[in-house]
């Protein structure tokens, strides 16, 4: 094999990998800049956020020690931030609501977390995902479970 031949394909095989590098690391200097608002958030509202998620446009933390949760939600530019206090709170679930459409393949339309106060009723809510907003949902709902199951054995 001809040396030049080496380097050209190597030179090639750089200009196909770079981009995708680049993608990575500023995608990851993103995670990192919105994990360190949502935690300076959190310290706005005199909690210290250790468990948290971040998906998409939005993020949920909570602290398990002063039992507040924290969701945030960007859309289109604007921070829509939601405080929910577990002091009040019963228990918690998710609801999701499926497309209805004439197919066999269905498709989740809404996923949220319900919390239920002490009182009985239905107090809060945080959209976890909506067709509107979000184009598919990947692992939305895993999310949702997951925080249903650490809030719920919070509450207990």
């Amino acid at each position: 094999m001809d040396l030049s031949s080496l380097y050209i394909g190597l030179l090639i095989l750089a200009l196909i990998a770079l981009p995708f590098f680049l993608l990575t690391v500023i995608r990851k200097k993103r995670e990192t800049l919105l994990q360190k608002q949502f935690i300076a958030k959190g310290i706005k509202y005199g909690i210290e956020i250790k468990e948290t998620d971040q998906w998409k446009d939005r993020q949920i933390g909570m602290d398990s020690i002063k039992l507040k949760v924290l969701f945030t939600h960007f859309i289109n530019e604007e921070i829509t931030e939601t405080l929910i206090d577990l002091k009040n709170i019963q228990s918690c679930g998710v609801e999701t609501i499926w497309l209805k459409n004439d197919s066999a393949s269905s498709a989740f339309d809404t996923i949220k977390i319900n919390f239920k106060s002490k009182s009985g009723l239905d107090i809060s809510s945080l959209s976890i995902f909506e067709s509107e907003i979000d184009s598919i949902a990947y692992f939305e709902l895993q999310i949702a479970e997951k925080w249903v199951k650490l809030i719920n054995e919070l509450l207990k």
